[in-house]
């Protein structure tokens, strides 16, 4: 696993010991932010359900000007740590060790141009619970975007917080991009 683009292009990064962690391959990474475009410059970014950190560093090496960090596992936050300490992002980096629904709670009245989630596979509730607590706390930027990482066979349905913008499948995992 590595940074796709950006000033730390070809870092590469370390992952979690076990199976919690199911990082991001490289290959979707690189289909994702092609599908986004390339303009991060300033831009504040929560990766939520982070497990190695890849998605926010590789906003921060395409120009974000801050990532919040947010996983509940030790050694998640962990690697997260290391990840940016290796690339050099600590002033632009936070990273809080809680689960998804403290963090947002944490993070009222903070707002995004860009929420990246990818919670464990399979767990609906989590997914349309995350949406919903990250839409009743107005926590997008009005032209923000968020990321939703899924199984390609979980069938959640966003269209009533959110419009999407775009949905492609890689494999065995699913990509949507979705706009207020």
């Amino acid at each position: 696993m590595r940074v796709i683009a950006g000033d730390r292009k070809g870092l590469r990064l370390v992952s979690p010991r076990g199976q919690d962690t199911r990082p991001t391959e490289d290959r979707i990474k690189e289909n994702i932010f092609n599908l986004m475009g390339q303009n991060f410059y300033g831009t504040k970014v929560l990766d939520l359900f982070s497990g190695t950190g890849s998605i926010g560093i590789e906003f921060l090496s395409r120009g974000a000007e801050k990532a919040y960090f947010v996983d509940n596992s030790r050694s998640a936050i962990e690697a997260i740590s290391e990840n940016i300490e290796k690339a050099h992002y600590e002033e632009n980096s936070i990273v809080l060790k809680m689960n998804s629904k403290s963090a947002i709670g944490k993070l009222i009245g903070e707002k995004f141009d860009f929420i990246y989630m990818d919670p464990p596979f399979g767990d609906e509730k989590l997914y349309e619970n995350t949406v919903k607590l990250i839409i009743e706390n107005n926590m997008l930027e009005d032209d923000g975007y968020l990321i939703i990482e899924q199984d390609k066979d979980l069938k959640v349905d966003f269209s009533k917080y959110l419009s999407n913008v775009k949905f492609k499948n890689y494999g065995n995992t699913s990509v949507g991009i979705w706009e207020k």
